[in-house]
């Protein structure tokens, strides 16, 4: 028996639009309704990026470095987020690294200045993203960058793929994509009650989606 189902692009939309009384039970959308229903999607997926850490959006990535280089393109991922970056030596020791604001690292003097990197910045392009190491290593055999990052939600291009999410969010994307279609679409009555539900399922999402740690110590 499974544990999770995959809901495609077509049934969210389809569902959101049943949600605000814009559809009608056992028919299917209209193509002009479902294109519609699928750009807001994918709206409201990429603004969800901007909510904050999500652990469903976690990955790693190993960079190998380059010597005497500070600047390395990140490809082909554009990481919304780094999270940590750690300096990984031919021994396989990581060591973690500090994170430098644009403005610190471009008050550093000295860019090329050769060392064990301590301090990276993250440049985040429109369509590209570069990760600066500082210093820069001089001599590479099999020294890597690992990065634990937060990635973007993969684009949504027909309505017969299957949404980049869990299945808990699933209650969450069909109403929100609901309230935003109601700016088009449904009902008096189901404009307003929409937007309780939505809140309420994006809260109870990202709250199950949060990670928490509990440590005990003993202190004298």
């Amino acid at each position: 028996m499974a544990v999770t189902g995959t809901n495609t692009v077509r049934t969210i939309v389809q569902d959101a639009l049943l949600d605000i009384e814009a559809g009608t039970l056992g028919q299917a959308a209209d193509a002009v309704a479902m294109a519609h229903g699928i750009r807001h999607l994918n709206r409201l997926m990429k603004s969800w990026q901007s909510q904050g850490y999500l652990q469903s959006l976690v990955a790693q990535q190993s960079l190998t470095l380059v010597a005497d280089t500070a600047a390395h393109t990140m490809s082909p991922v554009r990481p919304m987020k780094i999270l940590n970056v750690r300096y990984k030596d031919a021994n396989g020791t990581e060591l973690p690294m500090n994170e430098l604001s644009r403005q610190e690292y471009d008050e550093l003097p000295i860019k090329t200045s050769q060392g064990i990197p301590t301090n990276f910045y993250y440049d985040k392009q429109r369509e590209s993203a570069v990760i600066n190491f500082w210093p820069v290593i001089a001599s590479v055999t099999t020294e890597t960058a690992e990065i634990t990052y937060e990635r973007e939600y993969e684009d949504i291009s027909d309505e017969d793929d299957v949404i980049d999410i869990p299945a808990e969010a699933y209650d969450a994307v069909v109403l929100n994509l609901g309230k935003r279609l109601t700016h088009t679409y449904g009902s008096s009555e189901r404009k307003m009650a929409i937007r309780a539900d939505a809140k309420e399922a994006l809260d109870c999402w990202l709250a199950s989606d949060s990670e928490t740690i509990v440590r005990f110590y003993d202190g004298f």
